[in-house]
This record gives C-alpha cells, structure tokens and sequence, in this order.
C-alpha cells in the first residue's frame, strides 16, 4: 500500500510538472499577452496592393496586427499616408525592433504628418519644422519610409527662413535703389508734363481767341 501511495504520489507530481511548464510558458509568452491587450498573430503576409480599403488595413509589425494601439483617427491618417504612398511606411523597419518602438515611430510619425497638415505661417514654425525633421531623419535610420515627409519639411523650411524684415531681405537694396531711380525719372516726367499743360493752356487761349474772332468776322 505504501509502494501505491508513492507511486500515486509520484504520478501526480509527474503530472504537475507536466503541467508546470505549460502554465509558467502560458503565463511567459508574449503572444499570450498581446491577445489580452488585443494585438493577435497575423493570419498571413499582407502586401499593400492586397488593402482594397481601410476596413482590411491592418499594421503588422514583426507578424503581430498592432492596430489596437492606435486611435482610430491616427490609424486613418497613417493609413490615407501609406496609400499616398502605396506601400506601409514601417514595411522596412529593423526586424526584431522592440514593439513599444515600433508603435511610437508610426504614431509619431502621423503626428507630424498632422502637424504638417495643419501648421500656419507663425514665429514659431521654423523652431517646429527643424525639431521634426530631426525626429524624422532617426525614424529613417530605423528604416521608416519618411522621404517624402523630409522633402515637405524642406520646403517648409526654405519659406519659413526667409526674412519677413525687407530690410532684411537680399534684394532689398537693389529694389530700393530701382525706387530712388524711378522717383527722380517721375519727377522728370512730372516736369515736362507741368510745361506741356502750360503749353495746352496757351494754346486753349489762342484757340478761343480765334474763335471769337471767327465769330465776329463780317459776313
């Protein structure tokens, strides 16, 4: 009886520990906690010239759908991003790259997308414009697609250095030295246009003169 309470102790521990390692890689396993936190195995390799609409847009990091880490206007913005360029921006990003990271670079990356969006002419622009360029140039080392996003900025950059002083400005001399010589060409033209109504008005005296005279003649 001893030898059978051994072995059915034996055979529970045998259990246990056959059990114990299916808990503790459960309880280990990452994917395991992405499904609490909605992310999920992607069923297969999405291509973008597969995404017909922004109902089957999913983002797919290292085949994980990461969709449920974006609000849903972020989403639709990266998405109307990704279509303009017709492929997914973070399709190139290091493998193996920490998820967290993944996630902040595509959102922050929409962020600036936005920003760019909705950026007007004030002071503080260029200070804005040079902070994301940076930003984006280290989400390109990661292998983000931001090309055309830098390209923008550049652009931005170029209007928003020039100088809104026209003291300040290059041609600023130039255009006030062409001033000064127009104004002393005016006040040429100004005076021969001061002789030439003189010139009208002896002429208007001399033509009624004349027809008076006319008038006056005897038949």
């Amino acid at each position: 009886m001893f030898w059978v309470c051994n072995a059915e102790e034996e055979g529970s521990n045998d259990v246990k520990s056959k059990e114990n390692p299916k808990v503790q890689n459960d309880s280990s396993n990452p994917a395991s906690e992405s499904m609490k936190e909605g992310i999920r195995f992607s069923d297969t390799a999405i291509d973008f010239d597969d995404v017909k609409n922004f109902s089957n847009f999913n983002i797919i990091v290292d085949g994980l759908v990461i969709d449920c880490k974006f609000p849903d206007h972020l989403r639709k913005t990266y998405y109307e991003l990704c279509c303009a360029q017709e492929s997914f921006l973070h399709k190139d990003l290091l493998k193996q790259i920490n998820l967290t990271l993944a996630v902040g670079v595509i959102m922050e990356t929409t962020n600036i997308a936005e920003g760019i969006r909705a950026c007007e002419a004030r002071a503080s622009s260029h200070e804005d414009f040079v902070v994301w360029k940076k930003t984006l140039e280290a989400f390109e080392l990661l292998g983000m697609n931001v090309k055309f996003l830098l390209k923008r900025i550049d652009g931005l950059l170029s209007l928003s250095a020039r100088p809104r002083d026209p003291a300040e400005h290059e041609g600023y001399k130039e255009m006030k030295l062409e001033r000064a010589h127009a104004g002393a060409k005016m006040k040429e033209l100004e005076s021969r246009m001061s002789s030439v109504k003189d010139t009208l008005k002896k002429m208007d005296v001399e033509m009624e003169e004349m027809l008076r005279r006319l008038a006056t003649a005897p038949w």
